[in-house]
């Protein structure tokens, strides 16, 4: 991937796309309403360079951690042209409209990508594994169902099933099933929980015959059964005993795994007698199902496709195929009108979904996770990349509607320095009935706000470079 054009520019891009915006609606309000602006940066001090038109200084920034708006008094009234001078229904108006005209951006985006032609996926879902004792279990759902609809709403792939999954955690949500039994099939409506939060769920087995301390890998081990067992998970023999032992392994058949790698973790090599008990954990998800496309269509593989599948073989694989089934798509575009109201759809989901993610991680997360992946701008420039290398070009929009929706969120949450915070003074007069907060105070209380947001911008960038460094990713 080529890390600039992928990554840098068009993080750089949508990053100045969603500041101006943004400052725009203080911009604007503030001229509207008679405030001075004595500047409009973009980035934080130290500065780079500026220029004066009018008034208003325009200036650029070292630290590209956001932009700002400078308002002549933003805490003191003395001036008349000040902002603290103004009706507080108007100060509230101006701080807002930053928050305001992300919201605007995140529709106009997200509609304006329905505009577009694209390719959907129309494979249809398709349950592969139920886990035993899940909400899915307990619904009797079974493999080979393919899932049409949920609470009335079609879905028509593995994702949107996902989507509308995730965006109905902590309910009991109805889905459209077709079951095909006896040669017959049949749509019926099945109610099932999508929990909040579930630790992994744990297969359990046992070794039919010893390890050699000494065998090199790759090892075949032979158990009563694989079921269970797939390849992106870690195998534990003697799980929580002093001899234990973690492996990365793949399924042969259903009796043998092969051991690609041991003493993972640091841990040991041990050697292992025939009895040993066997697990791997494996992600449950909101309702504990895997899923996937129950329609492919043949396609034949290039020979540097090939190729690059035979770098990814292991023991387990047979030879790479000619032709493989890829999920079926169609071209798609809404007109302007159904774009706009789907995108408004759109970017409020978004907001439903980061709230349902938050609970659920609180929580303890589904699928074994837990905790928090937290990024600031060296992490949205990585996953920049990821999203365009995974999705292409046209992802872009929708991803950059879901950052100014966020955006907007984060500016309008009660915290010092942020536009949240300093509306929160604005109430706070209300209630003391027009009685202010010693100007000096509120600033003080804005510069500590700031000190620590760049303190904790510095912090995550760290552990950003850290997570490049060692060469992982965030999607992927």
């Amino acid at each position: 991937m080529n890390v600039i054009s992928h990554s840098i520019l068009p993080f750089f891009a949508m990053l100045v796309v969603l500041i101006v915006v943004h400052e725009l609606g203080h911009f604007v309000t503030a001229k509207i309403a008679g405030v001075k602006v004595l500047q409009f940066g973009l980035g934080y001090p130290p500065r780079l360079f500026g220029i004066k038109f009018g008034e208003t200084e325009y200036t650029i920034n070292a630290l590209p951690l956001g932009g700002f708006v400078q308002l002549l008094g933003e805490e003191d009234p003395s001036d008349p042209r000040s902002l603290a001078a103004k009706p507080r229904w108007v100060r509230v108006i101006v701080l807002g409209s930053g928050a305001v005209m992300n919201v605007i951006l995140a529709i106009f985006l997200f509609s304006l990508a329905l505009m577009i032609p694209r390719d959907v996926d129309i494979s249809r879902a398709q349950i592969g594994d139920v886990i035993p004792g899940s909400p899915a279990a307990e619904a009797d759902l079974k493999p080979g169902d393919q899932i049409f609809a949920v609470n009335g709403t079609e879905v028509e792939s593995a994702g949107e099933l996902g989507y509308q999954i995730r965006l109905n955690l902590g309910k009991t949500i109805e889905f459209k099933v077709r079951r095909t039994e006896s040669g017959s099939a049949e749509f019926i409506d099945i109610p099932v929980h999508a929990r909040w939060s579930a630790g992994p769920y744990t297969y359990r087995t046992q070794l039919d015959a010893p390890v050699d301390a000494n065998a090199q890998p790759p090892i075949a081990v032979h158990v009563p059964s694989t079921e269970g067992f797939d390849n992106s998970s870690v195998l534990v023999i003697d799980d929580g005993t002093p001899a234990e032992e973690r492996f990365e392994y793949c399924v042969d058949d259903a009796t043998t795994l092969i051991l690609m790698e041991r003493g993972l973790e640091d841990l040991p090599q041990s050697a292992h007698a025939a009895g040993a008990p066997v697990i791997t954990k494996v992600s449950q998800g909101p309702t504990g199902i895997t899923i996937g496309p129950a329609y492919t269509n043949p396609v034949r593989l290039t020979e540097e496709e090939r190729k690059q599948l035979e770098e990814q073989l292991t023991p387990c694989d047979d030879e790479v195929p000619a032709i493989v089934g890829v999920p079926i798509s169609d071209t798609r575009r809404s007109g302007p009108a159904t774009a706009v109201v789907d995108g408004s759809k759109r970017a409020w989901e978004s907001v439903v979904l980061a709230r349902n993610e938050i609970i659920s991680r609180i929580r303890g997360g589904v699928g074994g996770s837990g905790g928090f992946q937290v990024t600031g701008p060296v992490g949205i420039a990585q996953l920049t990349g990821e999203v365009v290398e995974e999705a292409g070009w046209k992802s872009l929009m929708e991803f950059a509607g879901l950052i100014s929706m966020n955006l907007a969120i984060l500016n309008i949450l009660p915290l010092p320095m942020l536009d949240g915070g300093r509306v929160t003074f604005v109430l706070i007069e209300y209630v003391r009935g027009g009685r202010r907060i010693a100007p000096e105070r509120e600033a003080m209380v804005h510069f500590v706000g700031m000190v620590l947001m760049l303190a904790l911008a510095a912090v995550i960038t760290f552990f950003d470079i850290s997570r490049i460094w060692q060469g992982e990713g965030i999607i992927r």
